[in-house]
């Protein structure tokens, strides 16, 4: 984002690729600047989705320990993977977050 303060048509000259037509270049500009904009969101709400379907999932299968008293293996098996998958999400975060800070 440097470009954009030290030097604003560079910064544009960025967005567009190489070879587009001039007239279609304006478009492509305007594209590209809502891409970036929405990636931020686009990035919380698939975090927020994990993180919800993960927490259902295990209140459904905490919920089984009600009925079946030995399903507090299966909870446990779940809850490990619910925490492996957590830090893969933060693995993830990171990197895009990074991906998206060079653009």
């Amino acid at each position: 984002m440097r470009d954009l303060t030290n030097n604003f048509p560079l910064f544009f000259a960025k967005l567009i690729p190489g070879g587009t037509p001039l007239i279609l270049s304006p478009f492509i500009c305007l594209i590209e600047i809502v891409s970036i904009l929405i990636r931020p969101l686009s990035l919380t709400i698939r975090l927020v989705a994990n993180v919800i379907a993960g927490h259902v999932v295990l209140r459904l299968v905490s919920a089984l320990l009600l009925y079946f008293p030995t399903s507090f293996i299966i909870y446990l098996v779940y809850y490990t993977v619910e925490v492996t998958v957590a830090c893969i999400q933060t693995y993830i975060f990171c990197l895009l977050l990074l991906m998206y800070e060079q653009i």
